[in-house]
């Protein structure tokens, strides 16, 4: 876009309009470094502009682990994000968050982007998850590198194996988002990096550690490994821990 701003500007500039007229083709390669320049002012100067912007709307798709949350879901929202904080705001209520551990951006099937926003719970160990759905992955991209720049380092309950274990029996939900270590055999790496693991601590349920990394090439199957990271998911047989940044 800022291409064909800048070619339609230099064309009904009049000066160099009149230059491509007198010297024909030669005026044109005078034009090069001009198209350049406007170029660089589009992406740098326009860019900044654009990337100060504090308010932005989009869409709460869904609230997770926050039971006073007024965030209806599906409904547009406004975004502030303001120094250090973010605040999330609609008709009825505004919250500020000031302790954003996390962020994950994804596409979805309708080329839309998700931005999964996990704040740490000033009373309880908890992680609150706020999804947002955000149209277009260039302001979706703008939003998530600012959020990256506001992300909190923090630290989770760690839950020992045993307990969590004995906790599942009960409600697999009290384990999630809980820190946990683990050693074991690695049985498979598949492209995305992700790693499963015979733990025999975990007895019958199978252990997929979740890379941030997209490749693995070190990890060999048959080889012992040592995890540390967030339990997200406790199904009926297995177990998928997340790579823990924070430790």
């Amino acid at each position: 876009m800022g291409f064909i701003i800048a070619i339609i500007a230099i064309l009904f500039f009049p000066g160099l309009f009149f230059l491509i007229v007198s010297f024909g083709i030669s005026g044109i390669f005078v034009l090069i470094p001009v198209v350049c320049l406007l170029m660089l002012y589009y992406h740098y100067f326009a860019g900044t502009i654009q990337d100060t912007i504090k308010l932005y709307y989009v869409y709460c798709v869904a609230v997770n682990n926050w039971k006073i949350s007024k965030l209806v879901s599906n409904k547009k929202i406004k975004l502030y994000l303001e120094n250090e904080k973010i605040i999330l705001e609609n008709s009825e209520c505004s919250y500020v968050m000031d302790k954003l551990t996390y962020v994950n951006k994804k596409e979805t099937s309708n080329g839309n982007r998700l931005l999964q926003l996990y704040f740490q719970d000033k009373e309880s160990y908890k992680v609150v998850k706020v999804t947002l759905e955000v149209y277009g992955n260039s302001l979706s991209t703008k939003i998530y590198n600012r959020l990256k720049t506001i992300q909190k380092d923090t630290s989770y309950e760690k839950i020992e194996i045993l307990e969590l274990i004995n906790q599942c029996k009960k409600s697999s939900f009290l384990c999630v988002d809980k820190c946990i270590e683990t050693s074991g055999i690695i049985k498979d790496v598949n492209v995305n990096g992700d790693v499963s693991l015979i733990a025999n601590e975990f007895e019958n349920f199978q252990v997929v550690f979740l890379s941030k990394q997209k490749e693995n090439t070190n990890l060999l199957v048959g080889e012992e490994l040592t995890i540390k990271g967030i339990i997200d998911q406790i199904g009926k047989n297995s177990v998928l821990i997340r790579e823990n940044i924070f430790i």
